[in-house]
């Protein structure tokens, strides 16, 4: 027992290991000399990526450099240790095809992340409608990546935007000066203290928590009208393909169709839908036939975004030509036929051709309808041998036939063709909506289905007609050299208030304004009061239209107001104002010019009156354009598609309906431009 304590005490005492610094000695029993302890240096941490210099020389890697005596380790960033030491360039090209272990990780999360996608790619078809499901798939067949197809329908346009949720509020800004124009701002602009220009300037949502009982208009001041989508239960039930010979593809047909009566038919409503969408579905040719149905395609084509050059009516890849190509292979073949169908389809390929730069085409339309409505005793009395139905559609048809002859003829400068209104007086929309039918949208966030208030549009825009046909007839029938003072104030109280009227009102007042002649004073004082806020309020309806809804959505009334603005104000710019006017003028400009363009995605003669207008500017404000479009100034190469184009008797830069408008008329006017170039 005792020898095995003696041997205990004999072995070497385990002493703690010397630490960095000491002086001398060392902790424990005794006061021998301090052994001599080496010290591991610290594990190296792992770096996977080496500089190409390194990898050649084959140096370790580590993690970071600190000691003087390891010159030759890689720290593995840039630029490093080793490189650095010997002032060599240090490059990493090497690892873009090195099998490392981030690479591969990298194509690991790549190839997880496309499983995932296809999966929710699955769910996707699994979950959307069948019409829906189809354009997805047409999208991919078509070249697009699923991840893309994806990003498209979760957050983006895909077919009329695909239940597309922006935000409640959103709202465009003006180019150049943000906010609206000071010489606007003036007490007797009513537009300023309308819900449409309240609603730009609060913060507040719509409340529509109660969607059943809530009558709150709130949605369609915060929402633009092209997230909108039209409503109608018709539109599953249609088959398009059977009334034309362009494509069997139903799901983009009724998607055109859609486009249609979202954008075109609130204009020139040349048809009663209802009915038209009963025989279409029924397959009866009574309110519905293959050239109406073309033309109806045709003229939606203008509206089909995923075609990026759907304004170039003359390319034949383009589905707008096709459609317009089988519209005159059937319009031949129903040369002498005078029906309600026919008319309607004529009117519509008028209006089409109108917007297109070839208005001189589309006049010969309007008179062919017009000759097939007198042929049938249109314009005059319903016979009571009619049924309910015709008589209804006869009425409407021959409404809005005169209306649009009305206002081409007014906006050409010509006499009207068609000299009185339709004998049959159109109802009262408050006590008989039915008779008109209703156009349902439904805007995202809103459970509600919310009206366009068809019945109380057509009305307004019949009477107006009406005013339109007699000023054309009193101030530009044969022998005629405008309108005395007694007609321009007899017709400044027949116009009512609307954009419409503002332009026309400005066109009637101009003359008065700056005559000498049979005006006294104080009625050209009075003209000229009345001209200035004609045109304060005019720039502010298409201000506040701007904001709501931008001008990239086809809309062909438009183009008329923007290039009106544009050029009044070009005009303006040359009498020297004030910098503040100026600079008001300009931002209006600008952003007219904007939205011309915007228009000549949808329309060709919108691109015509964009190059006019731009063309007529100052060469420092067409660099500045420029910078806003991003485009440049001297993009010559769609000119020469203009002259080749463009027949067109439609009046630009004219502001009184006493001026001449021969030298004013936009063929003569480039032909002017080609003659001087």
């Amino acid at each position: 027992m005792s020898d095995d304590v003696n041997n205990h005490r004999s072995d070497r005492p385990l002493l703690p290991a010397a630490t960095r610094g000491s002086a001398g000695g060392h902790s424990g029993r005794g006061s021998g000399p301090r052994p001599h302890v080496n010290i591991l240096p610290k594990k190296r941490q792992a770096v996977s990526i080496a500089c190409d210099t390194c990898r050649s020389r084959k140096i370790k890697v580590r993690g970071k450099a600190k000691s003087k005596f390891i010159s030759l380790h890689c720290d593995g960033q840039q630029t490093c240790f080793s490189c650095r030491k010997n002032h060599i360039v240090c490059t990493y090209q090497t690892l873009r095809a090195s099998p490392s272990t981030q690479e591969l990780q990298r194509k690991y999360t790549e190839s997880e992340n496309k499983v995932k996608n296809f999966e929710a790619f699955i769910r996707l078809l699994r979950s959307h409608k069948e019409m829906e499901a189809m354009e997805i798939c047409k999208r991919v067949r078509s070249g697009v990546d699923v991840e893309t197809v994806l990003s498209l329908v979760r957050d983006g346009d895909l077919l009329a935007q695909m239940h597309l949720h922006p935000e409640a509020q959103f709202q465009y800004t003006f180019p150049y000066i943000r906010h609206m124009p000071a010489f606007l701002c003036q007490p007797d602009n009513v537009y300023l203290n309308s819900p449409l220009y309240r609603s730009t300037r609060t913060k507040q949502q719509p409340d529509t928590t109660d969607k059943t009982t809530s009558h709150d208009p709130g949605t369609q001041y915060f929402i633009p009208h092209h997230a909108a989508e039209p409503i109608d239960p018709r539109f599953d039930s249609v088959k398009l393909s059977e009334w034309t010979a362009v494509t069997r593809d139903n799901a983009f047909l009724t998607h055109l169709l859609k486009i249609y009566f979202q954008f075109d038919f609130p204009c020139f409503p040349v048809f009663h839908h209802d009915y038209f969408l009963q025989d279409l579905i029924a397959g009866c040719e009574e309110c519905c036939s293959s050239l109406l149905v073309n033309a109806i395609l045709a003229a939606a084509c203008h509206g089909y975004r995923n075609a990026e050059n759907r304004a170039e009516f003359w390319d034949p890849s383009t589905m707008g030509y096709r459609f317009l190509s089988e519209c005159r292979r059937l319009w031949e073949l129903e040369l002498g036929n005078s029906s309600l169908t026919t008319i309607h389809a004529a009117t519509i390929l008028a209006v089409t051709y109108n917007v297109n730069g070839l208005d001189k085409v589309g006049w010969t339309y309007m008179m062919q309808a017009i000759a097939a409505a007198e042929s049938i005793d249109l314009f005059g009395d319903v016979k009571n041998s009619d049924s309910q139905k015709l008589k209804v559609v006869r009425t409407f048809t021959a409404w809005m036939l005169f209306d649009f002859q009305a206002i081409s003829c007014f906006h050409l400068f010509r006499p009207p063709v068609v000299r009185h209104a339709p004998r049959t007086i159109l109802p009262d929309p408050a006590t008989h909506a039915k008779w008109y039918g209703e156009l349902w949208l439904s805007y995202p966030t809103d459970q509600r289905l919310l009206p366009m208030w068809h019945g109380y549009t057509l009305k307004a825009t019949a009477e107006l007609g009406v005013i339109f046909n007699d000023m054309a007839w009193q101030a530009f029938a044969e022998g005629r050299k405008g309108l005395s003072l007694t007609e321009q104030a007899h017709f400044q109280e027949r116009l009512n208030t609307c954009m419409h009227y503002l332009s026309a009102l400005i066109y009637i007042l101009d003359p008065l304004s700056s005559s000498a002649g049979e005006s006294s004073q104080d009625q050209t004082l009075s003209a000229a009061t009345v001209l200035a806020l004609a045109k304060i309020k005019l720039e502010t309806l298409v201000r506040l239209y701007y904001v709501h809804h931008g001008f990239d959505s086809p809309d062909f009334f438009m183009m008329q107001f923007l290039m009106f603005l544009g050029f009044m104000h070009i005009r303006s710019l040359a009498t020297s104002p004030t910098d503040e006017l100026s600079d008001a003028y300009r931002s209006t400009i600008y952003l007219v010019t904007k939205g011309l363009r915007a228009q000549g995605q949808n329309y060709y003669l919108a691109e015509v009156l964009y190059r006019m207008m731009r063309d007529a500017m100052s060469s420092s404000d067409q660099k500045y354009l420029g910078t806003i479009l991003n485009v440049s100034v001297d993009d010559d190469g769609r000119k020469s598609l203009i002259s080749q184009h463009t027949r067109s008797a439609y009046p630009i830069d004219i502001f009184s309906i006493n001026e001449d408008p021969e030298k004013q008329r936009l063929s003569n006017l480039i032909k002017g431009t080609v003659d001087t170039t």
